[in-house]
């Protein structure tokens, strides 16, 4: 029966052993499978190389054997895990350095979609870290970790609509002066219109004030009356008594009778 890609042949008792030299740092053992031509990429259960748990574990002298032997630096474990990832997470500086040296991946990411340096950067509260963090970060791309700060999006339409509004004032108030400055020159048409009018009702008004002089009186004062209207009184004569002398001086005859 067939294995199938996504299932692991059960690994060899050589091989088995050959990791967990690597594993606990034997570095003879390590040596001598090297020497007797041991398959440097086997993997364990787990799918697990020698390279991996040896920088796992911080067991800088088989790392540099297995490299010297072309070890691959990409090979993942069921976890999607390489030894850069190990070795970052367990803080062992001096391995991380051989396998970037040695062009490991500083970009690839485990099922956990984790690179080595996120790794590393999650314990860098710990001593070692922080140095760990800096050597791997020179080798890691972090174009578009960062999401977009949405408030630069919301300054830059502020901005836009500030520069609207200052330009909607700017246009008003030209839009006004320039009504106003219609208004002004209205007026100053209509006056001119008016003017010739207003000196003509002023010509006449000055001619008609002379003819008043020349006829004999000036317009204030009553004409006086003639002479002879005075001396001519009535038709009759003389001017009529009122009633009550009439009555008064009839009576007065009547006594003297």
């Amino acid at each position: 029966m067939g294995v199938s890609s996504t299932e692991q042949a059960e690994p060899t008792e050589e091989v088995v052993e050959f990791v967990l030299d690597a594993r606990y740092g034997d570095e003879e053992c390590v040596k001598a499978a090297l020497e007797a031509r041991a398959e440097v990429d086997a993997c364990s259960h787990g799918r697990s190389s020698a390279l991996l748990m040896a920088s796992a574990n911080g067991h800088t002298g088989i790392v540099s054997l297995l490299l010297e032997a072309r070890a691959s630096t990409e090979c993942p474990n069921d976890a999607g895990n390489r030894p850069l990832h190990w070795a970052a997470l367990n803080g062992h500086l001096q391995i991380v350095q051989a396998l970037l040296e040695a062009k490991a991946d500083a970009n690839v990411r485990n099922e956990f979609e984790k690179r080595p340096f996120d790794e590393a950067f999650a314990k860098r509260a710990a001593e070692g870290y922080v140095e760990v963090c800096e050597a791997i970060a020179k080798a890691t791309n972090f174009e578009g970790d960062c999401p977009p700060d949405p408030d630069e999006g919301k300054a830059k339409d502020g901005d836009d609509l500030e520069g609207k509004d200052a330009d909607a004032k700017a246009g008003g108030e030209k839009e006004a002066a320039e009504e106003k400055a219609d208004v002004k020159m209205e007026e100053r048409e209509e006056n001119k219109s008016k003017a010739p009018a207003a000196q003509a009702k002023s010509d006449e008004k000055a001619q008609a004030a002379g003819k008043g002089q020349s006829g004999g009186y000036s317009g204030n004062a009553a004409p006086a009356t003639s002479a002879s209207g005075k001396a001519a009184g009535y038709a009759g004569g003389a001017a009529p008594v009122p009633k009550a002398a009439e009555a008064k001086k009839a009576i007065v005859g009547a006594e003297g009778e």
